[in-house]
């Protein structure tokens, strides 16, 4: 099983990107206890010295004939056979030796790759999801702007085929620099692995900017990637995109990762940082040992046991809060599998001595499963006091939702960094949150994510044209944006320092989930176009409609690819054009029956634009309709109480509707010739008595003329009675 993590050819490395397995460069940090899975070649290890034993620790790795080649304070590190470790833990003045950890490329762990189709050049379908086509001339595709793509590797091979089908930068605006002292541009991930995490990423951001010049960096140890920063620095490029977290913390901003990030914020670079895959992986909580046996009490009775299919590799990292001052705490972490007999039998284990001067922390990373089965992960307290602050568990596989909500606080290092843009994912296809995108806020209460973008867009594979997912793909998705953005406010002359972009990227947003800045979206999905479509109709939809169909013919204009044309009568949705510019409809009767109504005509861009033309309109196609008319005698009582044979008052009772303003004109001839005129007044459905004064009993004719404010007009006759 460990020689099939290793041999993974470049084609199961691009299909793996987007699967998240681990060749895909889904990285991290390794046992203490053991290299990467499968490595006999030297690798990366990481001495921690003692403090104060600094100097005499490198003064016997160098006797060792082992060159140090990189050093922060305490950590040293040196590249070696796996073999070499247990020796050099036995230098004095060694407090923790591992093999050093790697970033973790932020693949999606549950969506394997799609293949897509694709003519010509492969281009992200968040190019259009974020507006960029409404802003990439004005930025000159980029020009004038430098981009760095740092990452756990490139793969080497495949660059020139690519520069090639133009979906890599040319070599004349292509430089590279590796910080990996044992693998190279080519790069590993910390399982040990081939990774062309950072092509693909590169991948994506250039299909934003082709003009722009490029830089690809590429790290394997936190060390390295510190080391890497400096250079950047120095290089001062736009836009840095880095697709991959640490899983050690501090997750406060503190770390010594957030602390080169901020750095290079500092020196004016735009720094994207993927959020990270860990929002239904990740655990935190305070210490709990009520049975008094030294292990930590998950919140979960009896116990926190997770199942591991065959030759699946497991990684977890543990962090927690160490007081300055405070006496140290020495916590290990050990995971047992269940045996055949029903028992628990110790697997691996890191066991550092914080003791003696190691970090707070404790991993394995790739520990392969063998056959599968049920794992558990003891947190075993070695020496000093219970931990009085958080406690903080990741995986790269392991979901935690048993233990509780794992969604907060998912965001590791340096995503936690203040002047990190960190960038979770949503689906490019409906901006739903993806639900492994890792959300805030960090352990210092601040909000991140800050931005959200789209992810599952496509690239190009040794297989084809595949979706990728991750927020390794969010983060460039992003990046890309925000080069055009910085692109385009260069040539007009009005350069954007950082917290002006910052504006211009929380102003721009497109508000997701909760109303207003969260720790899940951030500000929004990134967006660059802002400006809702231009609907224009012609001819005017009038105020007054008197026939039916009523063609509604409209054009709509967009810098942005359109979603959508529709028409709602009354709010209700009766027409729906997807992505017309020119659209036309007929409403009948049916949308639209006669009375006051609102008809709108809505439009939307794929940046998530929308555009409403609102027209208030009479319809009002048919004559007011007379429903019933008769003579009645008005003031009956009193006219028999005077007995008297003189013709009595009547009166003319009518019930007619319509939408308009309408005018009844009756004409009564009596039984003797003599004509009688009346005229009243109604709008909407009315019942109405009009006066006639003294009419003697008989038959009438009455004739009546309806006709409303709009002209239409009916006329009835009929014969009515009226009795004494």
């Amino acid at each position: 099983m460990t020689r099939a993590l290793i041999a993974v050819g470049l084609a199961t490395l691009a299909a793996g990107f987007a699967a998240g397995t681990p060749a895909a460069g889904a990285s991290g940090g390794a046992a203490a206890s053991a290299a990467p899975p499968g490595t006999a070649s030297p690798v990366p290890i990481t001495v921690t010295a003692s403090p104060g034993r600094a100097e005499s620790v490198a003064s016997a790795l160098g006797a060792s004939a082992l060159r140090v080649v990189r050093r922060d304070g305490t950590l040293l590190q040196v590249t070696a056979s796996p073999g070499r470790l247990d020796g050099l833990r036995a230098i004095p003045g060694v407090a923790a030796v591992r093999a050093a950890a790697g970033g973790m490329g932020e693949t999606d762990a549950d969506e394997p790759g799609a293949a897509v189709s694709a003519s010509g050049a492969v281009r992200s379908e968040g190019f259009e999801r974020v507006g960029a086509d409404a802003l990439q001339s004005l930025a000159g595709d980029g020009a004038g702007v430098t981009i760095a793509v740092l990452d756990l590797g490139f793969g080497g091979t495949r660059i020139p085929g690519l520069q090639a089908r133009r979906e890599l930068p040319p070599a004349a605006r292509l430089e590279t620099r590796s910080f990996d002292a044992a693998w190279g541009l080519a790069g590993r991930n910390a399982y040990g692995n081939p990774t062309n995490h950072g092509e693909l990423v590169a991948q994506t951001v250039y299909d934003y900017a082709p003009a722009a010049q490029y830089v690809f960096v590429n790290y394997h140890t936190e060390q390295d990637f510190q080391a890497a920063v400096g250079w950047l620095i120095r290089r001062r490029p736009d836009v840095v995109v880095h697709s991959n977290s640490f899983i050690e913390g501090p997750f406060d901003g503190s770390g010594a990762a957030a602390q080169a990030v901020d750095r290079a914020a500092a020196a004016g670079i735009a720094w994207v940082n993927s959020a990270g895959n860990y929002a239904e992986r990740h655990w935190e909580g305070q210490w709990a040992d009520g049975d008094d046996d030294d292990a930590l009490d998950w919140p979960t009775t009896p116990g926190w046991t997770f199942e591991v299919d065959p030759g699946k590799p497991i990684t977890l990292a543990l962090t927690w809060e160490q007081p300055d001052g405070a006496e140290t705490t020495d916590l290990d972490l050990v995971l047992e599998e269940r045996t055949a007999a029903g028992g628990w039998a110790e697997v691996t284990a890191s066991r550092d001595s914080q003791v003696a001067g190691a970090a707070p922390t404790e991993r394995f990373t790739g520990h392969p499963s063998g056959d599968g089965g049920e794992f558990r992960l003891r947190v075993m307290r070695a020496a000093g006091p219970a931990p009085s602050g958080r406690i903080t568990l990741f995986s790269r596989e392991i979901a935690m939702d048993a233990l509780g909500n794992p969604g907060p606080g998912s965001v590791p290092t340096p995503g936690d960094a203040d002047g990190s843009i960190t960038v979770g994912a949503v689906d490019w296809t409906n901006n739903g949150l993806k639900a492994y995108s890792s959300q805030g806020p960090t352990d210092d209460g601040r909000m991140k994510p800050d931005l959200t973008a789209p992810t599952n867009t496509r690239v190009l594979t040794a297989s084809g044209p595949r979706s990728v997912g991750g927020t390794s793909n969010a983060a460039p998705n992003a990046a890309g944006a925000i080069a055009l953005i910085i692109a385009a406010r260069k040539r007009a002359g009005a350069p954007l320092d950082l917290p002006g972009l910052g504006d211009v990227l929380a102003t721009q947003a497109l508000d997701l989930g909760t109303p207003g800045p969260d720790d899940r979206y951030g500000a929004g999905r990134v967006r660059v176009d802002a400006d809702p479509p231009e609907i224009s109709v012609a001819p005017r939809i009038p105020r007054v409609i008197k026939t039916l169909p009523l063609r509604v013919t409209g054009s709509v204009e967009d810098a942005s690819r359109l979603t959508g044309w529709s028409v709602l009568v009354d709010g209700r949705t009766v027409v729906r054009r997807p992505g017309e510019t020119s659209p036309s409809a007929g409403l009948g009767r049916r949308w639209l029956p006669d009375g006051r109504r609102l008809v709108e005509i809505k439009a939307g861009d794929w940046p998530g634009n929308t555009a409403v033309r609102q027209f208030p309109v009479l319809v009002d196609t048919r004559a007011p309709q007379l429903r019933s008319f008769r003579l009645e005698r008005a003031g009956l009582q009193e006219a028999r109480q005077q007995a008297t044979s003189r013709p009595r008052p009547a009166r003319a009772v009518f019930v007619a509707d319509d939408v308009s303003a309408s005018v009844l004109r009756i004409t009564l001839v009596a039984p003797d010739g003599r004509e009688l005129r009346r005229i009243a007044r109604f709008s909407g459905t009315a019942r109405r008595a009009v006066s006639l004064g003294p009419l003697a009993a008989g038959r009438y004719t009455a004739t009546i003329t309806a006709s409303d404010a709009v002209g239409h007009t009916r006329t009835t006759t009929r014969t009515v009675r009226l009795g004494d």
